[in-house]
C-alpha cells in the first residue's frame, strides 16, 4: 500500500517580510523640528536682517552694514543647497520641510481635531461651529506667523510691540497685518492648490532633475499585486493617485501614499511589502535599500560629488568669514591739517582700524611716547565695527612751545579696551608727531 508523503516535502520559504519604516511620524518630526529653528532663528538672533539698523545677525554675532554680503553669501548656501537637495532627492523638500507644506499640514491636522472634538466635520465654505473655530485659530495662526517672519528682517521687539500698539510704529504694524492678511487667504482657501498650480520649485524641479533624481514611485512591475483598495489615493494630501507615474507635478514626495500601501498589502498576506516606495529613478532593478552605502545616501557620479564639495566649501569659507578671529590691523595717516586752538598745536590724522573679530567692539584711542603730547578727540570709546574697516578721525594736541619746532617725535598710537571682555586689545601702530 503507497503512503503520501507530499504533505511531508519541505517546501521553499517564503520571501522574510522587509523591515517597514512609518514615514508620517518621521515626517512630522522633521516638520516639528523644522518649525522650531524657524521660530527661534529670529528671536535669539540665529539668523535674521534687521533693515532698520542695517546689520546682520548670524548665530549671537552682530554684522554692521559693510558686512551684509555675508547675508547673501548665507542665502546662496541655501540655494544651492536647495539645488542639491532637488537633484538628489527629488520633491523631498516639498514634502517634508517647505513651509508651505507645514501650514497645510497644520490646518489640515487642526482640522481633523476639531473635527474629533465637536463630531462635526470642518467644511471651510460652510458657517458652523467647526468651521467657526478653525477659521479662528487659522487667523490667529496668520498674524503670529506674519510677525514672525517680519522679525527676520526688524527686530523682534519692535514687530511684536506693533501688533499691540500699531501707532508707535505704524509702518512696521501695517506691513505686519497686510501680510497676515495674505497668510489668512492662504491658510484658509489655498494652501495646497499653490503647491498644486503656483508654486515654480515643481517647474524647477524639472529642469534639475535627472535619471537618478528620487521620486516617490509606484512599482509597475509588480501590479498584479495591487488590490484596489485606493487607500494611497484617499491618504494623499494633494489628491492624486500615484499609479498615474512618478513624476507628477503634483506630487510633494510626503510618503503618505508609501505608508497607506504598507499598512494595507502586509494585511492581505502579501510577503514582499507595498508596491510604492522611494527609488532612484524609474529602473526597476534599482531597489534603494540594496545598494551600496555612497549611492542609498545619493551619491551616484561625479555631478553630485562636485555640487556636495562646492556647498561644503561654501560652508567652510562663511564660517571662516564670520566666525574665526583674525588678527586686528591698524594703519594710520596725517592728514597734514594742522591748527592752533586754546594754545595749544592741534594735528589731525586718519586711524584705519581693521578689526578680525566677528563683534563689534568699542575701544580708547590712547598716545604713548612723549607726555607732551596727548589725544583731544575722541575723547570716549569709539565703537570698531565687527569684522570691517573703522576709519576714526584723531586729534593729538600739544602744548604751543613746549616741544620745539621742526621736532619729529616718534610715538605710538593704541586702541583698546581691556575692561570688557571681547573688546579690542593691544593694536597700534607707529607714526611721527611732527611739529611745524
Amino acid at each position: 500500500m503507497a503512503i503520501d508523503l507530499t504533505d511531508r516535502i519541505l517546501q521553499p520559504l517564503p520571501p522574510a517580510p522587509r523591515r517597514v519604516v512609518k514615514l508620517h511620524p518621521l515626517r512630522r518630526a522633521v516638520q516639528v523640528v523644522l518649525g522650531v529653528i524657524i521660530v527661534v532663528c529670529p528671536l535669539l538672533d540665529i539668523f535674521r536682517l534687521d533693515l532698520r539698523a542695517a546689520r546682520f545677525w548670524a548665530i549671537g554675532h552682530s554684522y554692521s552694514a559693510q558686512h551684509v554680503i555675508l547675508f547673501f553669501w548665507s542665502a546662496a548656501i541655501f540655494a544651492i543647497l536647495l539645488f542639491a537637495v532637488s537633484l538628489i532627492y527629488g520633491r523631498w523638500w516639498c514634502g517634508w520641510a517647505c513651509p508651505q507644506t507645514l501650514a497645510s499640514d497644520f490646518g489640515d491636522s487642526l482640522n481633523k481635531r476639531i473635527s474629533h472634538v465637536l463630531k462635526v466635520n470642518v467644511y471651510p465654505d460652510r458657517v458652523g461651529a467647526a468651521t467657526a473655530t478653525w477659521s479662528v485659530v487659522m487667523l490667529v495662526s496668520s498674524v503670529v506667523t506674519a510677525a514672525l517672519l517680519g522679525s527676520y528682517f526688524i527686530a523682534p521687539a519692535i514687530v511684536w510691540d506693533s501688533l499691540v500698539h500699531p501707532t508707535a510704529n505704524p509702518g512696521v504694524a501695517d506691513g505686519t497685518y497686510a501680510f497676515a492678511a495674505l497668510m489668512a487667504g492662504n491658510l484658509l482657501f489655498v494652501r495646497r492648490k499653490f503647491c498644486a498650480n503656483a508654486c515654480p520649485y515643481g517647474q524647477f524641479l524639472s529642469l534639475a532633475g535627472d535619471t537618478k533624481t528620487m521620486t516617490v514611485r509606484y512599482l509597475d512591475e509588480r501590479d498584479d499585486d495591487c488590490i484596489n483598495c485606493g487607500q494611497c489615493v484617499t491618504l494623499c494630501p494633494m489628491n492624486i493617485d500615484i499609479r498615474d507615474g512618478a513624476n507628477q507635478i503634483e506630487c510633494i514626495g510626503c510618503g503618505e501614499c508609501v505608508d497607506a500601501c504598507n499598512d494595507v498589502l502586509p494585511r492581505m498576506k502579501k510577503p514582499v511589502g507595498g508596491l510604492i516606495e522611494y527609488r532612484y529613478g524609474t529602473d526597476p532593478a534599482t531597489i534603494t535599500r540594496t545598494l551600496p552605502l555612497a549611492q542609498r545616501v545619493g551619491v551616484w557620479d561625479v555631478k553630485r560629488i562636485f555640487l556636495c564639495v562646492v556647498l561644503l566649501g561654501l560652508i567652510v569659507g562663511f564660517s571662516f568669514a564670520a566666525f574665526i578671529p583674525t588678527p586686528t590691523a591698524m594703519t594710520v595717516a596725517p592728514s597734514g591739517d594742522y591748527a592752533t586752538v586754546g594754545g595749544e598745536l592741534v594735528e589731525t590724522y586718519s586711524v584705519a582700524i581693521e578689526s578680525g573679530r566677528p563683534e563689534d567692539a568699542s575701544a580708547a584711542i590712547a598716545v604713548a611716547g612723549d607726555s607732551r603730547v596727548r589725544v583731544l578727540l575722541p575723547i570716549h570709546p569709539v565703537m570698531i565695527a565687527g569684522k570691517a574697516r573703522t576709519i576714526v578721525s584723531v586729534k593729538l594736541g600739544s602744548k604751543s612751545g613746549s616741544i620745539p619746532s621742526g621736532t619729529r617725535l616718534p610715538l605710538t598710537i593704541s586702541a583698546s579696551d581691556g575692561k570688557i571682555p571681547g573688546n579690542l586689545k593691544g593694536v597700534a601702530a607707529r607714526i611721527i608727531y611732527y611739529v611745524p
